[in-house]
């Protein structure tokens, strides 16, 4: 049934059987992500992109709306459940599991040179990825401060990086003087930050961060705090859309692409990823163009909604001169011009 990436399903229900079948053969659930959870051929980013992509199973009744987010919950669930609740638990977990990797990680662990017993600030700690491989490195004596406005990105990191020598935070790395302070954490020895956004948000239908995925137009990385996608649309002057587009996108149709959006908000509310991406590609002219014509748009609406470049720059002009030893080093991962 499965084989490496390749997956092959005859239905729903088999699927599912396949899966109770080897979580009843493996009684150890306790694995963390990326390893192999249920059985030895089955792996979970296998499983979340069949998931993800495949339509039947997207509408099934048994996808819910709260999924499992933990091993522990779902081994709980699988033990306690009558055959169809245990189903859906499996669904419920599926859904919820983190399917992004660490970028380039051995190049940040070569360059953060870390030590055991050292402090170090995972500003953007997502899915723990990083922070997994920096803790084997720095040990028990060791600490990771990890920071994120994301509270379903603190959530997969606590369910992988949930020691004692971890503090999670919910909170911009820009914050990170008053949220270091507050918890008596002196200068630290390291920080590491990931620019950007991570596969577990682009396929995030809540949001609609990604063009693919589709959703609600919020595109917020703390859902609390600031205005949606969706409104910064509604609420902004053409020059302002050109704006953002033309710096926080590099699009260089960023006029043709205002004007559409506001001829279309004359008659009704942009509201959904698939509605601001089906404008865009009706109104730019992109022959040979290998990208979707959303793409930049996309990018540049996510960065102003969640003021993204404000806060690294406060981070690189304030706040790493205070936090860091004086030895100390940052490692920042990007990868666009901006």
């Amino acid at each position: 049934m499965f084989s490496g990436d390749t997956v092959s399903i005859g239905s729903h229900q088999s699927f599912v059987s396949k899966i109770r079948m080897d979580a009843g053969r493996n009684e150890r659930l306790d694995v963390s992500p990326p390893q192999l959870v249920f059985a030895p051929f089955v792996q979970l980013r296998t499983i979340r992109f069949l998931f993800r992509c495949d339509s039947a199973l997207m509408s099934h009744p048994l996808r819910p709306q709260h999924p499992i987010s933990s091993l522990s919950s779902l081994t709980f669930a699988l033990r306690s459940a009558s055959i169809p609740d245990r189903d859906a638990a499996v669904v419920r977990f599926l859904m919820a599991a983190s399917v992004h990797k660490p970028v380039m990680l051995r190049e940040v662990l070569q360059q953060l040179r870390l030590e055991p017993c050292m402090t170090v600030m995972d500003g953007t700690v997502g899915a723990g990825g990083h922070t997994a491989e920096i803790l084997k490195r720095i040990g028990e004596h060791g600490r990771v401060v990890g920071f994120d406005r994301d509270p379903m990105m603190l959530q997969h990191a606590a369910d992988r990086v949930g020691e004692a020598n971890v503090c999670l935070i919910h909170a911009p790395y820009s914050a990170a003087v008053t949220e270091l302070e507050q918890r008596g954490i002196g200068p630290v020895d390291r920080v590491l930050l990931d620019l950007g956004l991570s596969s577990d948000q682009l396929s995030d239908r809540d949001r609609g961060f990604g063009f693919d995925a589709g959703g609600d137009l919020d595109m917020r990385f703390d859902v609390s705090s600031g205005i949606s996608a969706a409104e910064f649309l509604r609420t902004s002057s053409r020059e302002e859309l050109v704006r953002v587009m033309s710096e926080y996108g590099e699009e260089p149709q960023a006029g043709r692409i205002a004007d559409a959006l506001q001829q279309y908000q004359q008659k009704e509310t942009i509201q959904s990823a698939e509605q601001l991406a089906e404008i865009i590609r009706r109104s730019v002219r992109s022959p040979g163009l290998r990208r979707d014509p959303a793409t930049r748009v996309f990018q540049a609406v996510r960065i102003e909604v969640n003021q993204e470049l404000r806060h690294l720059e406060d981070t690189m002009s304030e706040v790493l001169p205070a936090i860091l030893k004086q030895d100390g080093i940052a490692v920042i991962i990007t990868f666009h011009s901006l």
